[in-house]
């Protein structure tokens, strides 16, 4: 079931505090009153612009935040038994109860959770339902086992029990100063050449699909491409966004054997976003 909510855990005590405090500053903010423990969407559109929404005051419970390109059900979408996710993610850090890693693009594969059947097949329903929608969703608990982030080009096996614990969180499609979330609406997505792909030898044009925010439209994107042998590598001018998607061809040629890395980040003014990667081989 999606959860609309502030993910802080709080304490009963952080709890009152600061829905006085939301009460007092902004009376129309709504709470769940099934709910005491959390802060209802109403609330958080109105702190955004401050410092909470920025920097969290409370440690934040959620396991991985996704924005969600695909969904595959197995072995079908009435009684699957398990998913893959496949998308931008950004993971707690193990090392910082506040903080999230830097945004990776792949894909989780999940099996059902022993005990929480119907739990997994409704969240895996709700995944669905907002996949390619630009909405990023928060899932998992931070102190649990959440799977391994595998790459595109990995072979779809062995899959991971899914993490249930607090239910989904979902937040607004709007652009949001919360750093996992504007991170993953920030990160740009390499198309071509595909992670794992082989390319012939020559000329080669890099592709990325744009970032998910539309307050960036009028972002330019910087690549670069590396290749692993040689060492020899080139880095692009800022570039125009295209309509949906963003492309540069580097005077660096493609040689066979070699295998290259390439990456493309958005910038806007002093502004300069995460950094998307993949990688191919040349042809032989």
């Amino acid at each position: 079931m999606l959860r609309s909510i502030l993910s802080k855990p709080l304490s009963f005590l952080a709890t009152g505090c600061l829905l006085l405090v939301a009460l007092l500053n902004f009376p129309g903010a709504a709470v769940r009153a099934n709910d005491p423990g959390q802060l209802s969407l109403a609330v958080l559109p109105l702190l955004e612009n401050e410092a909470l929404a920025v920097t969290p005051a409370f440690s934040d419970f959620v396991g991985i935040y996704a924005l969600v390109d695909k969904v595959v059900l197995e072995p079908n979408d009435t009684a699957p038994e398990r998913v893959q996710l496949w998308g931008a993610f950004a993971v707690a850090s193990a090392a910082d109860r506040n903080s999230y890693e830097s945004p990776q693009r792949g894909y989780f594969y999940y099996s059902l959770s022993p005990g929480k059947v119907e739990a997994c097949r409704r969240e895996w329903a709700d995944f669905k339902s907002i996949a390619a929608t630009g909405q990023v969703i928060g899932f998992g608990s931070r102190g649990m086992n959440k799977g391994r982030l595998r790459k595109a080009n990995a072979k779809v096996e062995s899959p991971d029990p899914y993490p249930v614990d607090y239910g989904l969180t979902k937040m607004s499609q709007r652009p949001s100063l919360y750093t996992p979330i504007r991170e993953l609406r920030s990160l740009p997505a390499p198309s071509t050449p595909a992670e794992g792909a082989e390319v012939r030898s020559g000329q080669v044009t890099l592709i990325a699909v744009n970032v998910a925010d539309a307050a960036l439209k009028n972002a330019k994107y910087i690549f670069e491409i590396r290749a692993g042998g040689s060492g020899e590598q080139e880095t692009s001018p800022p570039i125009a966004a295209g309509g949906k998607e963003t492309q540069w061809s580097p005077n660096l040629k493609v040689k066979a054997g070699e295998k290259y890395t390439w990456h493309v980040k958005a910038t806007d003014g002093q502004w300069t976003g995460p950094v998307a990667s993949s990688g191919f081989t040349g042809a032989r």
